[in-house]
This record gives structure tokens, C-alpha cells and sequence, in this order.
């Protein structure tokens, strides 16, 4: 979902389509990725359809960066 330049803390913001925040995510981070296990707050799988997804990270310099992306879901 997202990939680190370097060492930092990250926040994602997992919304579903009527704006409702349904999963947060966040914690230290070393050089790679953060990921979205697909899974609400409660630990229900998310249901298929479109998501948005805002990613707040901070490397350990102060530099801060932000990022809004999209995610769709499609079951089989």
C-alpha cells in the first residue's frame, strides 16, 4: 500500500464510500511497507467496493509527507 523512504511513524485512514472511517492503522515504521490487512476496526473483513485511504507518515528527521489514494475491493 505504501512504501517508506526510511525510518518514521505512519498513520493510515481506511474510509468507505459514505465517509466513515473504518479501520486506522498506525505505528513506527522501518524502511518498506505499511499494510492494510482488509479488515474493519472490529476485525470483519471489508466489504467489497471502493475505499480511501489517507497515509500520514514522519521519518525520524521531522519531514512529513501525506498522501490520499484509492483501493478497490473485488470478491470472487
Amino acid at each position: 500500500m505504501w512504501k517508506g523512504q526510511g525510518e518514521g511513524e505512519v498513520k493510515i485512514y481506511v474510509y468507505n464510500t459514505a465517509g466513515e472511517l473504518i479501520k486506522r492503522v498506525e505505528g513506527r515504521i522501518e524502511a518498506g511497507e505499511k499494510v492494510w490487512d482488509l479488515r474493519t476496526a472490529e476485525g470483519k473483513p471489508a466489504a467489497e467496493g471502493m475505499y480511501v485511504c489517507v497515509i500520514e507518515a514522519k521519518n525520524k528527521e521531522g519531514y512529513t509527507d501525506r498522501e490520499t489514494i484509492k483501493i478497490a475491493i473485488v470478491k470472487k
